[in-house]
């Protein structure tokens, strides 16, 4: 339930929150943007999951299986258990955080902004190692384990390609309305200024070409989130 809730909900929902911001500028539902839905629709249910997964590892372990103080050595099982329990912690406390947001023309929001893009941003790394700890050194608990492992290791490295792809064209878009803006100052001094709505075209023209490939990464990043988490729950099964 873990690779479903890491794996497939948490990570269309980060992706979702990281580049698709602009992909449905104005298109909203309840008054709050498509991607904000995605965002947090997918968070709530990846929480849910992990609480069940939790207390189904408590009802069948029936104890602490990680490391505990003065414990001399530390296995594999013991980081995969810490990781693990960090990554969940760190995820719980993310909707009570979302608490405190505050306005967004607000003074602190951009300390509240990095603050929950840093939580959300470890959890997941967290949970990305105490994933591939289960896959390298677990290998039982699977069918087909190597497999299996090199299944994830393929899908870790085709994420960073769409994440890097998406960083690219989330940076070029950022560097052409920069553009775009200083032509506009530039124009505006010399008393030559065309219309606003020249640059407000140009503007949408550009980010309207950037939203469609952008819109295609992540078609293509859920399938591959759903694809490959459906996969190793199945070999999980099949073990």
């Amino acid at each position: 339930m873990m690779v479903i809730a890491w794996l497939c909900l948490t990570s269309v929902a980060l992706y979702s929150a990281r580049f698709m911001r602009s992909a449905w500028p104005h298109t909203t539902i309840m008054g709050l943007k498509i991607w904000f839905h995605i965002h947090r629709t997918l968070n709530f249910l990846s929480v849910i999951v992990m609480v069940v997964s939790v207390l189904l590892v408590v009802l069948f372990k029936g104890r602490w299986t990680g490391p505990w103080f003065g414990d001399l050595q530390i296995g594999w099982g013991a980081w995969h258990s810490l990781a693990g329990a960090a990554s969940v912690f760190l995820a719980l406390t993310q909707p009570f955080g979302a608490l405190f947001r505050c306005g967004i023309d607000h003074p602190k929001r951009p300390l509240f902004n990095w603050a929950h893009r840093g939580v959300g941003l470890t959890a997941f790394v967290l949970a990305l190692f105490s994933i591939f700890i289960a896959l390298w050194k677990f290998k039982s608990h699977f069918a087909l384990a190597n497999f299996a492992l090199w299944l994830l290791i393929i899908f870790y490295i085709v994420a960073f390609l769409i994440i890097l792809a998406s960083e690219v064209l989330r940076s070029a878009e950022m560097k052409e309305h920069r553009r775009l803006d200083g032509i506009e100052m530039q124009t505006r001094v010399r008393g030559t200024t065309p219309s606003d709505a020249y640059y407000y075209h140009n503007k949408k023209n550009f980010s309207s070409k950037l939203s469609s490939i952008r819109k295609v990464l992540f078609i293509v990043s859920t399938l591959l989130c759903v694809g490959v988490s459906l996969l190793l729950v199945l070999l999980i099964l099949l073990h």
